[in-house]
């Protein structure tokens, strides 16, 4: 997607709280991380968090692009839908919930405008 300017998944957490991308992973410019390491896109371990937090935020933070990939994408399939005269109440529901949850002001924030 084009609005994408951060280093692409899959990302995962090594060492309790550092976040990788994959071997050799390509970050948001096409630059190749050397092949037996992956980019460093976090270090969670900055101390003062308990063991159970630090792990929770490394993976909250590992999901980020699958998150945000999956928001976009639900938001392309509602918006594609919204004018459809035959959308069902289910769906008409559906998007009023999202909408209360505002995932435009979080896709905004993950790409750094707000």
């Amino acid at each position: 997607m084009s609005d994408m300017k951060f280093t692409p998944g899959p990302w995962s957490v090594h060492n309790t709280g550092d976040i990788f991308t994959d071997l050799g992973a390509r970050n948001a410019e096409g630059i190749d991380a050397p092949s037996n390491d992956g980019w460093h896109i976090a270090d969670c371990d900055m101390g003062g968090l308990g063991l159970e937090e630090l792990q929770a935020n490394a993976h909250l933070i590992a999901a980020a692009p699958d998150i945000y990939l999956a928001l976009r994408k639900a938001m392309d399939f509602i918006e594609s839908h919204v004018a459809d005269p035959d959308i069902t109440e289910e769906m008409s529901k559906a998007w009023i919930a999202l909408e209360e949850a505002d995932p435009y002001a979080a896709l905004a924030k993950a790409r750094g405008e707000s």
